[in-house]
């Protein structure tokens, strides 16, 4: 029935989802962004049926919740950006922000260490410059001590750190996709090009 198709038909849960949009696994654990429901899923270890209920979630104190938070535990509109064995980095869309765990997080109340786009947690506000973000979607970390990069979707750019960032609000190292790091139109304001 159509009703069997729509997010969350009995309510939010540990089984429900509302617009997944990102997977990604990494030393025996499952990572799924449930955007609408402003959380992500883990499951430790990865299932091997169908219908098991992952472990425990990220932006939400239980799996009833699905309200989106700006804290240093809320999350609104997330991404998945990249897991490894040493990190977890999430785009948290809806309030302009990355955050990163420089180990996998394993449990409800683990925390990020350093977010990117907003100097504190308790931030969300659209920026360009070195150290803003407008809406960030996806990205690339190749973990401790590699570069990171992040699509900062709505300033129509891409940004690279060539180190991992320590500090919240670390200023990126090059912008690609515009002049400089106060552009933000589409194409530069003109014609697609190189």
């Amino acid at each position: 029935a159509y009703s069997d198709m729509q997010p969350n038909p009995n309510g939010v849960s540990a089984t429900s989802m509302r617009v997944p949009t990102g997977v990604c696994a990494a030393t025996g654990q499952l990572f799924v962004a449930d955007s609408g429901n402003n959380r992500i899923l883990v499951w430790n270890p990865i299932p091997d049926v169908a219908g098991r209920a992952p472990s425990f979630a990220l932006g939400q104190a239980d799996f009833a919740g699905s309200a989106a938070a700006t804290s240093i535990s809320g999350l609104s509109d997330p991404r998945l950006i990249s897991c490894g064995d040493d990190h977890l980095m999430v785009a948290d869309r809806g309030n302009h922000r990355v955050l990163i765990w420089s180990s996998l997080p394993t449990r409800f109340s683990d925390l990020p260490g350093v977010l990117l786009g907003q100097l504190d947690f308790d931030q969300a506000v659209a920026a360009a410059g070195d150290t803003g973000l407008n809406a960030p979607s996806g990205g690339t970390w190749l973990g401790t001590g590699g570069p990171l990069a992040i699509a900062d979707t709505s300033n129509h750019r891409a940004l690279v750190w060539f180190e991992p960032p320590t500090s919240n609000g670390a200023a990126a190292d090059i912008v690609l996709g515009q002049p400089d790091f106060v552009g933000v139109d589409a194409n530069q304001g003109g014609s697609t090009s190189a």
